[in-house]
C-alpha cells in the first residue's frame, strides 16, 4: 500500500444560488467563494498544521437562515441583530 505524501484539498461553495438580489441587506455581504491548499507530509513533528477549533452554539438560529424549500427559499438575516450578538458576544471571549 502506497502512501501519499501530497494532497490538493479544494473547497467552493456556490451562495449566489441562495440570494435574493432585491434584499440589498444581505447580497452585499454574500457570494461565491472557493480555496485550496497543497498539504504535504513532512517528519518534523513542529511544522504544518498544529491545531484547530471551530464552534457555534446556533442560540440565535433565527438571525440568520436559508430554508431550503418553500416560498422564499434564500439566505434571509436580521442584519442588526447578527452584527450585534457578533461584536458584543464573541469578542467578549477573546
Amino acid at each position: 500500500m502506497k502512501i501519499t505524501k501530497t494532497a490538493l484539498v479544494i473547497g467552493a461553495d456556490a451562495l449566489s444560488k441562495v440570494i435574493d438580489w432585491q434584499d440589498r441587506t444581505t447580497c452585499i455581504l454574500f457570494g461565491d467563494g472557493a480555496g485550496a491548499a497543497i498539504l504535504k507530509a513532512d517528519k518534523n513533528e513542529k511544522s504544518g498544521i498544529l491545531s484547530s477549533f471551530i464552534a457555534s452554539d446556533g442560540s440565535r438560529k433565527d438571525s440568520l437562515t436559508c430554508p431550503s424549500r418553500g416560498e422564499y427559499p434564500y439566505i434571509s438575516m436580521k442584519g442588526q441583530e447578527v452584527f450585534l450578538n457578533l461584536r458584543l458576544e464573541r469578542f467578549r471571549k477573546l
